[in-house]
């Protein structure tokens, strides 16, 4: 068993998975579903899942293979099971005090003058030493898995504090969420403060009356790749499609204006 855990693979269309890759994900998958019920069961079960894919990201030179490890994935897997183990801390600490059984919630802020500044300066300073580590140890592309780390790190906080906290949600997909009596507004690439924005724009009053005086019922947004899932998870936004739809979503002929940014816009768009 211990073995098939660990050297084992399934395939998946012509290539393969590691077995320690699937479950380490799974036990991610398990972890925010309790995290979800508010139940301290989803710090253990992630950390389980952090240390497997650790191993995933360090198997070229755990094993001696001719392929690069990935130091800087890995070193993320270790700062997730850093900040998993202080907050269990916390739970635990805030229970023995009498608290909430839950560990009792926390109510994000915006950063101050100066703590934005120490963000900046920890941006930095971050990622010139996960860099200057990264080429010492060999990794793969040290200048993309440097910011992939530190990167990671901020991200991890800011984006929750700046757009909230993603929440379980419910929400249509595919085409069929585009309305032929609205204006169907599309957003696709990666960046979150485009689609936010779009978001808040799109539900002033006097924009949706601008479009109802044109004769639309009101204004439908959807998503497209990796915006489609930020702006479900934090404002229930239905995705359009995936990556391979974003053509398709503009020959329905219903899509008025399909917005990106950066990163899987294909070139004739």
């Amino acid at each position: 068993m211990i073995d098939w855990l660990l050297h084992g693979t399934i395939p998946v269309a012509g290539g393969e998975l590691l077995v320690r890759e699937v479950v380490g994900n799974l036990f991610g998958l398990a972890s925010a579903l309790f995290g979800m019920k508010r139940l301290v069961w989803a710090w253990p079960v992630g950390i389980v899942g952090n240390v497997l894919l650790f191993t995933v990201f360090v198997t070229g030179e755990l094993s001696g293979a001719s392929t690069d490890p990935l130091w800087g994935q890995a070193g993320r897997q270790v700062f997730f099971i850093a900040v998993s183990v202080y907050g269990w801390w916390r739970w635990q600490q805030a229970r023995s005090a009498g608290g909430a059984a839950d560990g009792g919630a926390i109510t994000p802020r915006w950063a101050s003058a100066r703590e934005r500044v120490q963000l900046v300066v920890l941006a930095v300073v971050g990622y010139a030493s996960a860099y200057l580590l990264l080429l010492q140890i060999g990794s793969w592309g040290p200048t993309t898995e440097a910011w992939i780390l530190a990167g990671s790190m901020l991200a991890t906080d800011l984006q929750d504090i700046m757009f909230g906290t993603p929440y379980p949600t419910h929400g249509e997909i595919n085409l069929g969420v585009l309305k032929e009596d609205h204006v169907n507004i599309i957003v696709h690439g990666h960046e979150p403060v485009l689609s936010e924005m779009i978001i808040a724009i799109v539900q002033r009053p006097e924009i949706v009356e601008y479009a109802k005086s044109k004769g639309a019922r009101g204004i439908q947004l959807g998503g497209i790749c990796c915006t489609a899932n930020e702006m479900l998870q934090r404002h229930g936004v239905p995705p359009a499609g995936t990556f391979l739809q974003q053509e398709l979503a503009i020959i329905t002929g219903a899509c008025d204006a399909m917005v990106v940014d950066i990163q899987c816009i294909f070139q004739n768009l």
